[in-house]
């Protein structure tokens, strides 16, 4: 039997969001070049600024998201130079201490 109930969507409902806020602002500039407060050169400087944002925005997240994956990971892997365990104990024999 299946849930009648609405499933989250949080990433479609981000970029709703988003998607109606810049088109607010959009309208915004279009609106004050035809009112005459802007010039045309100044609307279009405004929506080509507002065209970028969302690609800023996901070059940024990218690269914080990598960060926080590498930091979240790094107590998880055993380094190779010279693996341990908790303890602080060598994971490798050491063979030149006692050669058999």
């Amino acid at each position: 039997m299946t849930s009648l109930e609405p499933r989250p969507h949080p990433i479609r409902d981000a970029a709703a969001s988003a998607s109606k806020v810049f088109g607010v602002l959009g309208s915004l500039v279009t609106a004050l070049v035809g009112f005459g407060v802007l010039t045309i050169a100044q609307g279009d400087a405004l929506t080509g600024l507002l065209g970028a944002i969302p690609g800023v925005i996901t070059a940024v997240t990218t690269v914080l998201v990598a960060f926080r994956v590498a930091r979240q990971a790094e107590p998880h892997v055993t380094p190779l130079a010279e693996p341990r365990n908790h303890d602080g104990m060598p994971l490798v024999v050491d063979r030149t201490a006692n050669p058999s």
